[in-house]
Parts: C-alpha cells; structure tokens; sequence
C-alpha cells in the first residue's frame, strides 16, 4: 500500500498551515491547506478507508494545536467520507470531489463550533463563525483547483487499491 505519501502529504499540509496561519488569513477566512489533504487523501483511498484516513489527518492536526479534539477529525471525516463517495477517474471529477468535501467539511466544523459555543456558554472565535466559514470555503477551494491539477499528475504514487476479488 502506498500510505507513505499521504503521511508526507498531511504532515507537509499540517506543518505550513500551522507556520504561516498568519499569511493564510484574510480577515475571517483562512485557506486551509488541511482540508485540501485530507480531501485529496480521501479521493485516493477505497470508500470505506477514505473517511478514515481524513479522519486521522484531522486528529493529527487538532493534536498539533491548542484547539478543541476532534473538532477537525469529525469534520474531516464526514467531508471525507463524502469525497470518496464520488468517482474520480478523470482530473474534473476528483476537483469536484475535493470541492464537496471541503464544502462539507468547513459546514460541520461551523456546525460543532456553534453546538461547542452552546454547550460551553464560551465565545465562538470569529474564523469559525459563519463569514470566516463560508470565506474559508471559497479561499480554500479556490486553491485547492491548482493543487489538484498539481496531485492528478502524481496520483499514481498515491492511490491506494482496494483488495480483489
């Protein structure tokens, strides 16, 4: 299996959103370059293990910063599980696919951000609020056209095949 590149790909992802947060930031809305991990790692795996790969890159990064647990892992793994859910056999497709799991995935993390300020009765910081969600989302799929254009020419290094039959 070819696991050793999605490590690569997560840690290299994790490493510069966690370095340059500062110059990803515009206002709000950041470019999450996590998310475009998690969902291109997820478009390469079988179905069922797609979601578990994204949810594992995203428990890495809640791990390397002072967020809450799981809030990224969830959310990952539910856009991720999404992402590969949909066929990706040609370069517009697997855009696509990373496009609705980047899309799912800030929705759930807004979602988990609200139901935390509501449980918690603590302040809701502004990148995970509605504006610097929806922002994130444009940010980031806007970048993510470039890198998937980018990883499509190197998929085969990436794809992991399920067992046959």
């Amino acid at each position: 299996m070819r696991l050793l590149p999605h490590i690569i790909l997560a840690f290299i992802a994790i490493g510069l959103q966690r370095g340059l947060e500062a110059l990803l930031t515009v206002g709000t809305a950041r470019v999450d370059l996590v998310m475009i991990a998690a969902a291109f790692t997820a478009t390469c795996f079988p179905r069922p293990l797609g979601s578990l790969a994204a949810v594992v890159i995203g428990l890495a990064y809640d791990l390397s910063g002072a967020g809450p647990i799981g809030l990224y892992a969830a959310s990952l793994g539910l856009g991720g599980a999404a992402a590969s859910a949909l066929p990706v056999n040609r370069w517009p497709r697997q855009a696509g696919a990373m496009l609705v799991g980047i899309s799912i995935t800030a929705v759930l993390v807004w979602g988990l951000g609200l139901l935390r300020q509501w449980m918690n009765s603590d302040p809701l910081r502004a990148e995970y609020g509605f504006m610097g969600m929806a922002g994130t989302i444009l940010l980031t799929g806007l970048l993510a056209l470039p890198v998937s254009l980018a990883l499509w020419k190197w998929r085969r290094a990436f794809t992991v095949e399920g067992p046959r039959f």
